[in-house]
Order: structure tokens, then C-alpha cells, then sequence
């Protein structure tokens, strides 16, 4: 039997009103995410706060093999931010069978998140999530001739 690395942090930090950085991957990195699959991707996301009251949604972006996003909890959310990842994926999937028929496994296992701890944070998170998709390389030395606020309430989801 395969011993499986727990990578999650403790229980308690979820507990805690946070924002999370979360990133979740195509299977085998496939780039899957395009047409009806990313307008399934994105209905999805915008109904995270009506199916699980005290989670938000902040930012999010779909690329062809990935998705980041932004999420917030509050003290009256009684899920988990692993139960809600994990209902976003089988909701995705069960759609997908239904309207487009596929039927091949979309997901990779597991998902990478990071707690944001400060607004600086916050703000350069944002940043990330709105110019991943674009071509250019960001200068992360160079982030404050960026002109962050004007850039973010452009794309705020929320």
C-alpha cells in the first residue's frame, strides 16, 4: 500500500475567516479548458456562493490547463475549502457528461492553495490571476509601476 503525503494544512487555519489562493489542473496538464468546457468552468464558479453560503468568490481565471481563483470564508461557512473544491470538480464533471459527453477523467488530483495573509498580498494575487493569461512576463521586481488599483477594479469579479 502506497502512503499518500498529507499536504493540507491544520484544520484550524480553515476555520479562521481567510482568503485562499487556489490553484486545481487539468488531468496530465491537458489544455481542455476552451469553448463550452470554460463557459461550464465559469458558470460553475459564479454559483460557489449560492451553493455554499459563506464562501466568496473574489477573482478567478480559466487558462486551457489550469484555473486560479480567489475564494474568502466566513465564520457561518460549514464547508470546508476541500469539500468545496471537490463539489466544483464533480459538479464540472457531471455537466460536462451531460451537455457535451465527455466522459474521460478532467481532474488532476489534489490542488495547490495558499492562505493570503495581507492586503499587499492580496492585491499582488490579484495582479497574478489577471495578467496570467496574457502573453507578457510579469516583472515582479518592477510590481509597483504597475498601476494596481486602477487594474484591479477593472477585473474585480465581485
Amino acid at each position: 500500500m502506497r502512503y499518500r503525503k498529507h499536504i493540507r494544512l491544520s484544520p484550524e487555519l480553515y476555520k479562521q475567516t481567510r482568503l485562499f489562493f487556489v490553484t486545481i489542473v487539468s488531468r496530465l496538464r491537458q489544455p481542455l479548458f476552451d469553448g463550452r468546457i470554460k463557459q461550464i468552468l465559469q458558470e460553475e464558479f459564479k454559483n460557489i456562493p449560492s451553493r455554499f453560503p459563506g464562501w466568496n468568490l473574489d477573482f478567478f481565471t480559466i487558462m486551457p490547463n489550469h484555473i486560479h481563483f480567489i475564494v474568502s470564508n466566513s465564520t457561518e461557512g460549514n464547508f470546508s475549502l476541500g469539500r468545496i473544491i471537490g463539489a466544483y470538480k464533480s459538479i464540472v464533471c457531471k455537466r460536462l457528461r451531460e451537455k457535451i459527453h465527455l466522459n474521460k477523467t478532467v481532474w488532476q488530483t489534489n490542488y495547490y492553495e495558499h492562505i493570503i495573509r495581507t492586503e499587499e498580498e492580496l492585491n499582488k494575487i490579484r495582479f497574478y490571476i489577471i495578467a496570467n493569461p496574457s502573453e507578457e512576463k510579469i516583472d515582479w521586481t518592477k510590481i509597483e509601476d504597475y498601476d494596481l488599483p486602477v487594474i484591479l477594479e477593472q477585473n474585480k469579479f465581485c
